[in-house]
């Protein structure tokens, strides 16, 4: 019983590597590129812009979904994120 104890274990610790970033990460890594992207084409088009919420949902294997609510210019805004990662880097896109 105690060697299935520690197979247990060093499974769950290999599944945990293998998988790269946790969901918290990944979501503050993207919010953070979304806000610099969304930055750079408010000031390039002299408008506010404020990140309200992101939030990632993990949608199966590699892929997340998430929600991005903003204010822009005193309206506000939602959109749909979709996050492909590798573990280590990650693509994102706003569904339009």
């Amino acid at each position: 019983m105690k060697k299935y104890i520690i197979l247990i274990i060093i499974l769950i610790s290999l599944n945990a590597c293998r998988n790269g970033v946790s969901k918290n990460e990944l979501e503050s890594r993207v919010k953070s590129d979304i806000n610099l992207e969304f930055s750079k084409r408010a000031t390039e088009a002299n408008k506010s812009y404020t990140i309200n919420s992101f939030v990632l949902v993990h949608k199966g294997g590699n892929e997340y979904n998430g929600i991005l609510q903003t204010t822009e210019d005193g309206e506000e805004f939602t959109y749909e994120v979709n996050v492909t990662t590798d573990g280590d880097s990650y693509l994102w896109k706003i569904v339009e």
